[in-house]
């Protein structure tokens, strides 16, 4: 069983490989793995993969990518990635989001989310940089 859930796995981490947008590098030098805005609307149509807010759950209430889902980040990385697990199982690829460049939680989330064998990516221009551009959103204050 364990064999056939590694090999499942390997097949999901080929396949969606190349979403990889680039590699950025934080400012303490260290190198994470982010993708772009056209990326996750691509991606967003992928039934293996969760677009996820790690935003305070007020905060995606009022705007959010729309088709995203919400887990705010919290203090304890270990246990936002428990709780990944337990909600969405590591077999699906997933790319986390915040409010904009300027937050971590995003790059945060998905290195505690890879840390514990999930295929994660980070999407660093977050909901600011998406609604600037029209992308669809959901929410109190969507415009959509």
């Amino acid at each position: 069983m364990e064999l056939l859930k590694e090999s499942v796995m390997q097949k999901t981490r080929d396949r969606h490989i190349v979403i990889l947008n680039s590699l950025s590098q934080d400012d303490h030098g260290n190198l994470y793995a982010a993708v772009s805005k056209e990326v996750v609307m691509k991606k967003l149509r992928d039934k293996n993969v969760v677009v996820l807010s790690v935003q305070p759950q007020d905060d995606y209430e009022k705007l959010h990518i729309k088709g995203s889902e919400n887990l705010p980040l919290g203090q304890s990385h270990q246990d936002f990635a428990q709780m990944v697990d337990h909600k969405y199982g590591k077999d699906n690829l997933y790319i986390t989001y915040s409010t904009d460049c300027t937050c971590n939680a995003s790059f945060n989330a998905a290195d505690a989310l890879r840390k514990e064998g999930f295929i994660a990516f980070a999407y660093l221009g977050g909901i600011q940089e998406w609604s600037q551009v029209g992308f669809p959103t959901e929410g109190v204050v969507s415009q959509q």
